[in-house]
């Protein structure tokens, strides 16, 4: 059974589990952009994936996160119908390494 918990002191950030392990929710797209191995067009130190979810399964994704989550409908922000897949951005550039200093 999937549950969502509160993680945060505020009650806003929430993470999916099974049990006591961390879900990993996995759901396919066709590709349109991949910065996997390289810098998104914004610069920011993160991954990216961004991908049209194939029909059905975007109505099976809409379901499942506003069931876990107690959602009366899901929002999401498209660009040419595709959804933005992404790590969150850290202090460090994207291959890791500390950004140089600017002196």
């Amino acid at each position: 059974m999937v549950n969502a918990r509160r993680v945060s002191a505020d009650g806003r950030n929430l993470r999916l589990y099974v049990g006591k392990s961390h879900a990993i929710c996995v759901t396919s797209i066709c590709s349109t952009d991949s910065y996997l191995t390289r810098v998104p067009p914004n610069g920011l130190p993160q991954k990216q994936l961004r991908g049209v979810v194939h029909s059905q399964e975007w109505e099976r994704l809409v379901a499942f996160f506003c069931m876990v989550f107690f959602q009366a409908e899901l929002r999401a922000q498209l660009y040419k119908d595709a959804l933005a897949f992404t790590t969150k951005s850290g202090d460090r550039n994207f291959h890791g390494r500390a950004p140089p200093s600017m002196s």
